[in-house]
């Protein structure tokens, strides 16, 4: 993720009241490696081992003495650069007359540190359910399908969100 660029100032004690320190451009990546494996016809499983890297660049920050008009005020430029690995687990099917159920966990991780504060990665637990209802009174009524799609994901730093939707399918069978 590329945040663009960005203009940095600091306080001074001048007319205008800050100094221009330049552009800066914070970014953000993950990369990682993923296996799955379809242990049974009604079972699958998948797990991502990914790094994950935060760019903030450098910023200006008074280490001692007390407002900028001090002049016993030491500023210093510091970087703010970290990295953490993390985990995705999904877990998917159980296809017992056309219900599908799956579940995924995102971003199992340490806790990364910012000057005097902890701060996870942005971890969540998902579940959806996908049923053609149809096929609850016949096995073979693939002919006329009739979808009902929930999701809902449920993140560390934000409320739980739901969603009901019927999902893409191509001739009776769900993509």
């Amino acid at each position: 993720m590329d945040y663009g660029d960005f203009y940095g100032t600091r306080r001074a004690n001048n007319d205008q009241g800050f100094i221009d320190t330049g552009t800066f451009s914070p970014q953000s990546f993950a990369v990682g490696l993923s296996f799955s494996e379809r242990v049974t016809d009604r079972f699958s499983y998948g797990v991502r081992v990914k790094y994950a890297k935060q760019d903030l660049e450098n910023t200006w920050i008074g280490i001692s003495g007390g407002d900028v008009d001090d002049p016993n005020l030491t500023i210093e430029q510091k970087s703010y650069s970290l990295s953490e690995p993390a985990v995705d687990i999904a877990i998917y099917d159980f296809h017992y007359h056309n219900i599908r159920f799956g579940a995924a966990i995102q971003n199992v991780s340490r806790e990364i540190k910012y000057e005097e504060e902890k701060f996870p990665l942005p971890f969540a637990v998902s579940f959806s359910l996908t049923i053609n209802p149809l096929t609850l009174l016949r096995d073979d009524d693939m002919l006329n399908p009739f979808f009902i799609h929930f999701e809902t994901r449920h993140p560390r730093d934000f409320k739980e969100k739901c969603n009901s939707s019927p999902p893409p399918f191509t001739k009776g069978k769900i993509i």
